[in-house]
């Protein structure tokens, strides 16, 4: 009986891994996606979206109030300190991202459908690159501009579709969810400059704590306390905002990107609008419409392109074509390396003249596979006029 091979038992480890992860994502964004449900099933007891907000906010509070106690001991611990004014970046960051973004969320939702909310919302990364461009001077590229028109033109048909159904008040709503989505990418582009000194899971904690502070603070100068009496149907379906909606989706996330990877975490969390045309058409009766179909799945071909496109672009993609012209090297890299696992590294390459001597390979690492990795380059034999070039493919 031949001894267990440690090569193949690591590699089926980081498979279940990956499995794991796939499911961790798509759960938390499912999850995610039931919130706007929960939301829409409080508003016939007349309650509003500010108060709604903070009965989440408020038993959400104590949640991420511990956890941003234990990642600051953490920090702290590791010497990882940080001043007043990067403690107030955050906040602010906060306030933005989770306060005006969910207030703004929630108001739309009185006016559109579960599903049409989910998909103007899922806008936010084209929000993300146009400040990235409008800040930080960042080319969008071919692949950003079509995305952005895709998705786009998505919201319109998805909003036309609704505007003949639901009437004028459509836009109304619209608007405001699309201002949500362009408030959620001003935190994303704002926490990108800190995170990488402050650690991601110590910067959600303190901006989700601080959030749920201003919420209260905002609640408390507008309402009376007497308004969080609510009915316990709307208690309820605020805790399952505050819980299965807010903080056990964060906690999911956050395992599923650190197995699946934060990349392929986006692409996977892109079932978000289908799930919640899904749990709108069970729980609340609402219509599929075709243009919301066809709205929704240009949107979801937009965004998932912006995602491949940054993560190729990060990975030096210079193929054209876009990310299917990779399939079948992909493919192939898989079964090379299927095939000689206990080989070494595979490396072919093609030539004019088959007969000289390899040369020192040029290339670019471009793409992981789950079986291993694919690298395309060039080498250059000969100077003068005429050099050689040969085209590279090594799988290792």
């Amino acid at each position: 009986m031949s001894a267990p091979d440690p090569a193949v038992d690591e590699a089926a480890a980081r498979a279940r891994g990956k499995r794991v992860g796939l499911a961790l994502v798509l759960g938390s964004a499912i999850l995610f996606s039931a919130k706007a449900i929960f939301v829409k099933l409080s508003y016939p007891y007349g309650v509003d979206a500010l108060t709604l907000l903070a009965l989440r906010m408020g038993m959400a509070l104590p949640v991420f109030a511990a956890l941003a106690a234990v990642e600051e001991h953490r920090a702290r611990a590791a010497g990882n300190t940080a001043t007043a004014r990067t403690y107030g970046v955050v906040a602010v960051l906060g306030a933005v991202g989770y306060w005006l973004a969910s207030y703004l969320d929630f108001a739309g939702l009185a006016y559109v459908t579960a599903s049409l909310e989910r998909v103007v919302l899922f806008a936010y990364p084209t929000f993300t690159a146009l400040l990235e461009r409008a800040l930080f001077g960042k080319k969008l590229g071919r692949a950003a501009v079509v995305a952005l028109l895709l998705s786009y033109a998505g919201i319109l048909l998805a909003l036309g579709g609704e505007a003949r159904v639901a009437g004028a008040n459509t836009a109304i709503g619209a608007g405001l969810v699309l201002a949500s989505a362009a408030a959620y990418a001003c935190f994303l582009v704002g926490s990108g400059r800190v995170v990488g000194r402050y650690g991601a899971t110590r910067l959600v904690a303190h901006a989700m704590t601080a959030a749920c502070v201003v919420v209260l603070a905002h609640f408390a100068l507008s309402h009376p306390l007497a308004a969080l009496a609510q009915p316990p149907a709307v208690l309820g379906y605020a805790a399952l905002t505050a819980v299965v909606s807010t903080v056990l989706p964060t906690v999911l996330l956050g395992h599923g990107i650190r197995r699946l990877g934060a990349s392929q975490a986006a692409i996977a969390g892109s079932v978000g609008p289908v799930s919640t045309l899904a749990l709108g058409a069970i729980f609340l009766g609402e219509r599929i419409t075709g243009p919301q179909v066809a709205g929704s799945a240009l949107v979801l071909v937009g965004v998932t392109w912006l995602s491949v496109a940054r993560r190729l672009a990060r990975r030096w993609l210079l193929l054209r074509g876009g990310p299917l012209a990779l399939a079948p090297a992909l493919a192939l890299a898989s079964a090379l390396r299927s095939r000689s696992r206990s080989r070494p590294r595979a490396r072919a390459a093609l030539s004019l003249s088959p007969s000289r001597p390899l040369p020192p390979p040029r290339s670019r690492s471009l793409l992981s596979a789950p079986a291993g990795s694919l690298r395309i380059g060039w080498a250059r034999d000969g100077g003068g006029a005429n050099p050689v070039v040969f085209p590279i493919l090594e799988i290792g």
